[in-house]
């Protein structure tokens, strides 16, 4: 294998990554060739995980739709004036892949900030409100690596480089688990328990206005911890006492839901 991943290493090196990342960002009109990288490959590498994480990147379009009727609900029924770049917006991806739905939110942010305040003052909401108020989950170590690179490359393109002490707020965790991985002194494992403590403080402590973004398509998931399989089939006990009885029922009734996917033909 040491040949093929030298040439690898060679193509790579000598790849203008930013001048293709400009030609698609500006030049294709806002089409962005690290949302399809990840399924793609994917698809080719092993499929049979594809379908049991339920890897698909959704349509642009969509994202691009998602995001912005949830700004205009922001002005429009939460008082929040300047959408998605208002300072009071906590926002979260809780399956953010490539970090899709939050690169657009980012970029509306910035637009809806220049468009009223003008260029003065967007490296500081870039760095003071985006950097510190938009959350991001992904189970998967590729998405979220390529999350990470697609988000600094995407903030260079807004006019933001990132510094020494920044890193946009992606973590690498199982949103539908809240135990923390314990602390440990192993090679390698040291920042592996220092993420999942750091995400396990936005699941327990950080108010959230916005979650949005597209759960994973799997008919049958392969994640399914001890915690969200007992919030949703034996429900859970709320601030007031009161209990609720799982989210497979309503009114204390069978939800009687049926997925197609799940019929035997």
């Amino acid at each position: 294998m040491e040949w093929i991943i030298d040439d690898i290493s060679e193509v790579l090196s000598v790849t203008d990554v930013k001048n293709i990342l400009h030609q698609y960002f500006h030049e294709g009109k806002g089409k962005d060739p690290i949302v399809h990288f990840y399924e793609t490959f994917l698809a080719e590498y092993d499929p049979k995980m594809r379908e049991t994480r339920g890897v698909y990147y959704t349509p642009e379009p969509v994202v691009s739709y998602i995001v912005r009727s949830l700004h205009k609900i922001l002005t429009e029924h939460f008082n929040r004036q300047d959408g998605f770049a208002s300072t009071t917006v906590t926002v979260l991806d809780p399956a953010a892949g490539t970090l899709t739905f939050l690169a657009d939110a980012s970029k509306l942010a910035v637009e809806e900030f220049i468009s009223k305040y003008g260029e003065g003052g967007k490296e500081n909401l870039i760095r003071e409100h985006i950097l510190n108020n938009f959350y991001a989950f992904e189970l998967m170590m590729a998405p979220y690596a390529v999350g990470h690179l697609k988000m600094s490359f995407f903030l260079e393109e807004l006019g933001y480089k990132l510094r020494k002490d920044d890193r946009f707020k992606l973590y690498l965790t199982n949103t539908l688990e809240m135990e923390e991985l314990a602390q440990t002194e192993l090679p390698g494992m040291i920042s592996l328990s220092e993420e999942s403590h750091s995400a396990g403080k936005v699941k327990k402590e950080q108010p959230i206005l916005v979650i949005l973004g597209n759960p994973p398509y799997s008919g049958m998931s392969a994640n399914k911890g001890r915690w969200i399989d007992d919030l949703l089939k034996k429900g859970y006990t709320r601030a007031d006492g009161s209990k609720d009885g799982g989210y497979y029922q309503v009114d204390g009734k069978p939800l009687g839901e049926k997925n197609p996917k799940m019929v035997a033909g």
